[in-house]
């Protein structure tokens, strides 16, 4: 005889949030990670215009050499639905790697005063908030076409330092909706919006490239 019981504990977690918020948003810039793809690459590699003199008239030479070589570019993980993804949420997402940055930027001389009421403040967001979802859905289009990645010139280090050609997709600007729950009763209000809004300020995904503008936040709890 089975005596188990099938426990539901979907009601005691939503016990557990104190506040929840909804949040509208706009992505641009936002440069690829945690996939790769290789894309052809047609690269040129000399140009140089010389002037040629002769009794009659000066000509103009002009020399072009080109490459064509597979690249490594940087790109986003793709859903069963065709559309590119970026960790926004989650604990290691980029909206909590930006809050931790916004703690720093607005409160780091504050931060040892005991008196002040955001005191434990790094502690309290990183035990205290859930933004949802994890991965976010950016849409199917890049801001380029796909033989026309960006690309940066990065500094390797190693026994001799050099600059090299590093390849990116970067998403068309988009729009995004996140969900975020505070379980922490010790977080101030105020010092929760200062840090939302200082992530504006912050720049987003690898290198900081990207830009984050919130257009709505809307309290649906606490």
């Amino acid at each position: 005889m089975n005596n188990s019981t099938e426990i539901d504990l979907t009601p005691f977690m939503e016990n557990t949030v104190v506040k929840r918020y909804e949040i509208d948003a706009e992505l641009s810039g936002l440069h690829g990670e945690h996939n790769s793809r290789t894309q052809t690459i047609h690269q040129i590699t000399y140009d140089e215009t010389k002037e040629l003199s002769d009794k009659e008239k000066q000509t103009t030479e002009k020399r072009i050499a080109k490459t064509t070589k597979p690249e490594i570019v940087h790109t986003f993980p793709i859903d069963k639905n065709g559309n590119y993804l970026a960790p926004i949420g989650g604990k290691y997402g980029y909206m909590m790697g930006a809050l931790r940055a916004a703690i720093l930027d607005l409160y780091k001389d504050k931060m040892q005063n005991k008196n002040w009421e955001g005191y434990g403040i790094g502690t309290f967001i990183e035990h205290g908030i859930l933004v949802q979802p994890n991965w976010v859905a950016l849409g199917k289009e890049l801001e380029h076409p796909l033989d026309k990645p960006k690309v940066h010139m990065v500094k390797f280090s190693g026994q001799r330092e050099s600059m090299n050609r590093v390849y990116y997709d970067v998403i068309k600007p988009t729009k995004i909706h996140l969900v975020i729950e505070i379980t922490n009763t010790k977080i101030p209000e105020n010092i929760f919006y200062s840090l939302l809004a200082h992530t504006q300020r912050l720049g987003w995904g690898p290198k900081g490239r990207g830009q984050f503008r919130i257009t709505k936040v809307l309290k649906i709890k606490g």
